[in-house]
């Protein structure tokens, strides 16, 4: 979990902890609700596919599931 912890998300900031990363902004408001929001998110901000999508669940206690699941969600503006 350390190296999920540190995973930095790169858009116009860098979010160091899984705190941060809870309180990353999805909407408008900030707030990290549910996946719902994520996926819609995602798809406004045009995003790929579902796969990539679903690639990036989070579950219920904000933690991702696999560092697999993490590596695949390297589709930034870098």
């Amino acid at each position: 979990m350390d190296d999920i912890k540190r995973w930095t998300i790169s858009n116009d900031g860098r979010y160091q902890t899984m705190d941060d990363i809870k309180r990353w902004t999805i909407s408008n408001d900030g707030r990290y609700q549910t996946m719902d929001d994520i996926k819609r998110w995602i798809s406004n901000d045009g995003y790929q596919t579902m796969d990539d999508i679903k690639r990036w669940t989070i579950s219920n206690d904000g933690r991702y599931q696999t560092m697999d699941d993490i590596k695949r969600w390297t589709i930034s503006n870098e």
